[in-house]
């Protein structure tokens, strides 16, 4: 397909505007925009990246070339001023190069057909991502659709805090300032130089895992390079990628356990924020601070300092870490064993990609926390009497409240993690004469064996077909996470456009 270059100056479906392009690369007097260029974005707010580019047409830099349909960092779509020059996804580099050493002309009409004309194949736009798989061939960072290993994507390292090991923030064990807890190593094949350590505050990390990608800065142009994910960083974006991971409660042994999915843009789980990690010059650490903390999540040090790692986290419920982590697709058919994903902004997946600054050396990883889901909770709530059609509201404002007598039913129960919740919720929904009636028959059966209900099709989004349960008050910002009050049922397309406005 045929798509316009896009250049500085160019809109965005979000209002914003491409910010810088290439200078020596011009088109009708305007630089050419380039992965990685910035864009103000009035409907975000700041600026952010242009994250996709043709990965046969590059600048002089060797970053690709945007093209008009292309995304920036936010999700909005890049819109070409210009149709005079065009070129086919996939084109090859020549066409830039070459029409860089007449850009000060003005084009004529039949430069147009010239210009189009020079294609290698009718391959789509490539998104470069942070690690994808090696089964993918080169050019090609699609989400995979089969399980396979864990290494195929990078190599891990998991860690678990060792609560009754308090250090201060200049690494003295038991001294000083508390709030800080040393990481302990508990599995992985990643050698991680170094020691973490973390905030022990009710936002604070419990487990830790970390994603190195081999491939980054390699020259690839299937991956992202560090100078785009600092940008991203530095602007509080998200990266897409091709794999995340959340830790989950292995329900036959009731611990914790890593698992990892392939995440494809239309699933709408490809987007990772990226941040910095930043020297702290008093200390030595490098330093990470999640929304909603008063002191830093994350920290890490080149060397020991004071402390030493003990040989055990003081924790008996330490995770189960297998030797072999296998990567699922998710889930895309009714009856699939594997649960509808939270949203992400809700703390389903609770990860980063951590950024370096650019002179420490050291490059940027993938982190992967564990959630307010995964910890235990009493019901609490009293939900809302319902009258007519209960999910006619889900697509529309916050969503459609908790019935209240499936408030009677859950109030004062624990459960272990929220997933566990959520499978006893929908339990009691099809258990419920009246409610029950509401649904057909597939949904009746899906909800008796605490599966979430099908939406209307209209209603999905990709591969999220289910009706989703959203906290009103978000975890990070201290909503409960089992007050009924504060849960909403919403439709999938809802629960983006709610987010995707915050």
């Amino acid at each position: 397909m045929l798509r316009s270059v896009v250049r500085e100056g160019d809109a965005t479906s979000h209002g914003g505007k491409v910010l810088a392009g290439e200078e020596s690369l011009k088109i009708l007097g305007k630089r050419v925009a380039r992965i990685g260029d910035p864009v103000s974005c009035p409907k975000c707010g700041g600026n952010q990246t242009i994250i996709e580019g043709t990965p046969g047409v590059k600048c002089p830099d060797d970053q690709m070339v945007a093209l008009e349909g292309m995304k920036t960092s936010c999700g909005a779509t890049l819109i070409a001023s210009q149709a005079l020059f065009q070129v086919e996804d996939g084109g090859v580099s020549q066409f830039i190069a070459g029409y860089a050493e007449t850009n000060t002309q003005t084009p004529t009409a039949a430069a147009a057909p010239q210009a189009t004309a020079i294609t290698e194949n009718n391959a789509r736009p490539m998104t470069p991502v942070f690690t994808k798989s090696c089964l993918r061939s080169e050019g090609c960072t699609d989400a995979g659709t089969n399980s396979e290993p864990v290494g195929n994507f990078g190599q891990t390292a998991f860690y678990q805090a060792a609560a009754s090991v308090p250090v201060s923030a200049g690494g003295t064990a038991a001294s000083g300032e508390t709030g800080l807890a040393v990481m302990r190593f508990i599995g992985g094949t990643l050698a991680s130089a170094g020691r973490w350590l973390v905030s022990t505050s009710p936002l604070g990390v419990g487990v830790m895992g970390i994603l190195y990608s081999p491939k980054l800065n390699e020259g690839e142009s299937d991956y992202l390079d560090s100078r785009l994910l600092e940008t991203l960083a530095k602007q509080h974006g998200t990266a897409p990628t091709r794999v995340r991971f959340r830790w989950e409660t292995d329900a036959n042994t009731g611990k914790l356990i890593p698992r990892g999915y392939h995440t494809s843009p239309d699933g709408g789980f490809d987007q990772v924020p990226v941040r910095m990690m930043t020297l702290n010059s008093a200390t030595g650490h490098y330093e990470f601070w999640q929304p909603g903390e008063n002191r830093p999540t994350i920290l890490w040090t080149p060397n020991e300092q004071e402390f030493k790692v003990p040989s055990h986290t003081g924790n008996e419920e330490e995770p189960f870490i297998p030797s072999q982590i296998t990567v699922l697709p998710l889930p895309d058919k009714v009856g699939s064993d594997i649960e509808s994903l939270p949203m992400p902004e809700e703390k389903g997946f609770r990860d980063y990609i951590l950024v370096f600054p650019a002179d420490s050396g050291i490059k940027p990883i993938y982190v992967m926390f564990n959630t307010p889901r995964n910890q235990p909770g009493i019901v609490t709530g009293q939900g809302q009497k319902i009258e007519g059609n209960w999910l006619s509201s889900a697509g529309q404002g916050m969503g459609a409240p908790i019935p209240s007598q499936i408030a009677d039913k859950l109030r004062g129960r624990t459960f272990n993690n929220f997933d566990d919740f959520r499978k006893a919720f929908w339990k009691e929904v099809g258990n419920d004469t009246e409610l029950s009636k509401q649904f057909i028959i597939s949904n009746y059966e899906r909800m008796k064996v605490g599966k979430a209900a099908k939406s209307r099709r209209i209603d999905a989004v990709g591969k999220r077909s289910s009706f989703e349960l959203h906290h009103v008050k978000s975890l990070k910002d201290g909503g409960s996470v089992y007050d009924l009050d504060n849960l909403q049922v919403v439709t999938p397309k809802r629960h983006i456009e709610i987010h995707s406005n915050k």
